[in-house]
């Protein structure tokens, strides 16, 4: 809005006319805002789909970690061989899973520091890791 006395109108008009011709658009700077726009909304779009992503990860390794708490099942994994196993555990339990080098048993229940997680170690048999969601490699 622009305010000037009445006396002063058509001078008013000829000056805002003469700014208004003079103005000129360039293409190329909208082209190149318009650029910039495109680029700024797919790197927002990537990290949206990433995101995503990463939740839908997130989700489906809640519910299987819930399903297997709920129905007293786990994973193991020998980090020699890299064989994953399903077993069976409660989830109050706290000992551990050892396996036969030999003859590839598994015996669960093992607690830290007992006198038999020495004799197994002392026997040759490898602790396995445990994880309720499992293992990414075994998707």
């Amino acid at each position: 809005m622009f305010q000037f006395p009445k006396d002063r109108t058509e001078e008013a008009k000829g000056i805002f006319a003469g700014i208004y011709n003079s103005l000129q658009f360039s293409p190329q700077h909208a082209l190149s805002a318009l650029e910039r726009f495109i680029k700024e909304n797919q790197e927002l779009n990537r990290m949206v789909m990433q995101m995503l992503h990463e939740e839908r990860e997130f989700n489906s390794r809640m519910a299987r970690s819930w399903t297997n708490a709920l129905s007293d099942q786990t994973y193991v994994k020998d980090p020699e061989t890299g064989e994953i196993f399903q077993v069976h555990k409660r989830v109050w339990e706290t000992g551990e899973f050892w396996r036969d080098p030999v003859w590839g048993d598994i015996l669960g229940g093992v607690e830290r520091g007992s006198e038999l997680e020495r004799l197994l170690r002392e026997e040759g048999w490898r602790p396995l890791q445990q994880s309720l969601e499992g293992f990414p490699e075994q998707w």
